[in-house]
Protein backbone atom coordinates (compact mmCIF):
# COMPACT_ATOMS: atom_id res chain seq x y z
CA UNK A 1 0.00 0.00 0.00
CA UNK A 2 1.56 3.24 -0.80
CA UNK A 3 1.25 4.90 2.69
CA UNK A 4 -1.68 4.20 6.07
CA UNK A 5 -5.10 3.76 4.99
CA UNK A 6 -7.57 6.42 6.78
CA UNK A 7 -8.77 4.50 9.79
CA UNK A 8 -11.95 6.72 10.68
CA UNK A 9 -14.97 7.77 8.57
CA UNK A 10 -18.14 9.79 9.17
CA UNK A 11 -20.68 9.41 7.04
CA UNK A 12 -23.25 11.84 8.27
CA UNK A 13 -24.08 13.30 4.90
CA UNK A 14 -22.38 16.53 5.75
CA UNK A 15 -19.72 16.12 2.36
CA UNK A 16 -16.68 15.92 4.55
CA UNK A 17 -15.51 12.11 4.79
CA UNK A 18 -18.90 10.51 3.89
CA UNK A 19 -17.58 7.13 2.36
CA UNK A 20 -14.34 4.75 2.89
CA UNK A 21 -11.73 3.93 0.33
CA UNK A 22 -8.35 3.68 0.45
CA UNK A 23 -7.27 7.64 -0.74
CA UNK A 24 -5.80 10.54 0.71
CA UNK A 25 -5.21 13.76 -0.27
CA UNK A 26 -2.11 14.80 -1.46
CA UNK A 27 -1.03 17.56 0.85
CA UNK A 28 0.54 19.53 -2.07
CA UNK A 29 -1.89 19.42 -5.24
CA UNK A 30 -5.08 18.73 -3.13
CA UNK A 31 -5.91 15.56 -5.48
CA UNK A 32 -7.18 12.06 -4.15
CA UNK A 33 -4.24 9.83 -4.32
CA UNK A 34 -5.48 5.91 -4.60
CA UNK A 35 -3.23 3.71 -1.71
CA UNK A 36 -3.63 0.81 -3.68
CA UNK A 37 -0.78 0.19 -6.00
CA UNK A 38 -1.63 -0.64 -9.86
CA UNK A 39 -1.14 -3.98 -10.94
CA UNK A 40 2.43 -5.70 -11.87
CA UNK A 41 4.06 -8.50 -12.42
CA UNK A 42 4.30 -9.67 -8.96
CA UNK A 43 0.53 -8.86 -7.68
CA UNK A 44 -2.29 -8.19 -9.10
CA UNK A 45 -5.44 -6.84 -7.05
CA UNK A 46 -7.85 -8.97 -6.85
CA UNK A 47 -10.79 -8.13 -3.83
CA UNK A 48 -12.02 -5.21 -0.86
CA UNK A 49 -14.49 -6.49 1.59
CA UNK A 50 -15.80 -4.20 4.81
CA UNK A 51 -16.86 -7.38 7.45
CA UNK A 52 -18.78 -6.13 10.24
CA UNK A 53 -17.75 -7.37 14.03
CA UNK A 54 -20.10 -10.31 14.14
CA UNK A 55 -17.71 -12.05 10.93
CA UNK A 56 -20.66 -10.78 8.17
CA UNK A 57 -19.20 -9.25 4.67
CA UNK A 58 -21.55 -5.50 4.34
CA UNK A 59 -19.50 -4.60 1.42
CA UNK A 60 -17.68 -6.20 -1.28
CA UNK A 61 -15.66 -4.84 -4.30
CA UNK A 62 -13.39 -6.00 -7.45
CA UNK A 63 -13.03 -2.26 -8.18
CA UNK A 64 -10.01 -0.78 -6.95
CA UNK A 65 -11.52 2.32 -6.89
CA UNK A 66 -14.31 1.53 -4.89
CA UNK A 67 -15.54 4.10 -2.65
CA UNK A 68 -18.10 2.37 0.88
CA UNK A 69 -21.24 4.25 1.19
CA UNK A 70 -23.01 2.42 4.35
CA UNK A 71 -26.48 2.10 4.07
CA UNK A 72 -28.34 1.06 7.28
CA UNK A 73 -25.20 0.18 9.52
CA UNK A 74 -24.56 1.06 12.34
CA UNK A 75 -21.91 3.03 13.47
CA UNK A 76 -18.79 1.36 15.19
CA UNK A 77 -15.42 -0.90 14.43
CA UNK A 78 -15.63 -2.74 10.95
CA UNK A 79 -12.51 -4.73 9.91
CA UNK A 80 -11.54 -4.25 6.14
CA UNK A 81 -9.60 -7.16 4.09
CA UNK A 82 -7.66 -6.15 0.78
CA UNK A 83 -6.55 -9.36 -1.59
CA UNK A 84 -4.16 -9.08 -3.85
CA UNK A 85 -2.91 -12.28 -5.93
CA UNK A 86 0.25 -12.12 -4.12
CA UNK A 87 -0.40 -10.73 -1.07
CA UNK A 88 -3.43 -10.01 1.71
CA UNK A 89 -3.98 -7.10 4.42
CA UNK A 90 -6.29 -6.66 6.72
CA UNK A 91 -7.09 -3.83 9.25
CA UNK A 92 -9.97 -2.12 10.89
CA UNK A 93 -11.78 1.33 10.50
CA UNK A 94 -14.30 3.41 12.60
CA UNK A 95 -17.41 4.44 11.05
CA UNK A 96 -19.14 7.40 13.17
CA UNK A 97 -21.80 9.94 12.90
Amino acid sequence: LFGDPPNVFTPNGDGFNDYYAMEKIDATTGELINLIPPDNCTGSFVLFQIINRWGKVVFESTDRNFRWIPKNEPAGVYYYYLKFTNREYRGNVSMQY
